[in-house]
């Protein structure tokens, strides 16, 4: 993780995702937050919530012990 997504001082976690998935509608980000806050991977319902910082970083700090695993995964896949 580390991304800039911002040259802002604060932004949205929609505005953060939506960087990062440019080929995603607002829909299915939407739609893919809120079934992943409800499978228990991070802490936070609404995706419009501002958040400080320019990178992905903030995002971090609402994982969930779970969701902290699958980025472990993600990160270092087995082979």
């Amino acid at each position: 993780m580390g991304n800039v997504v911002s040259n802002h001082l604060s932004t949205s976690i929609g505005h953060i995702l939506k960087k990062l998935l440019p080929n995603w509608t607002s829909g299915q980000i939407k739609r893919t937050w809120v079934d992943f806050y409800n499978k228990g991977i991070h802490r936070t319902k609404e995706i419009n919530v501002s958040l400080m910082g320019r990178g992905i970083y903030p995002l971090e700090n609402r994982l969930t012990d779970y969701g902290n695993e699958i980025v472990q995964y993600l990160e270092n896949p087995v082979y």
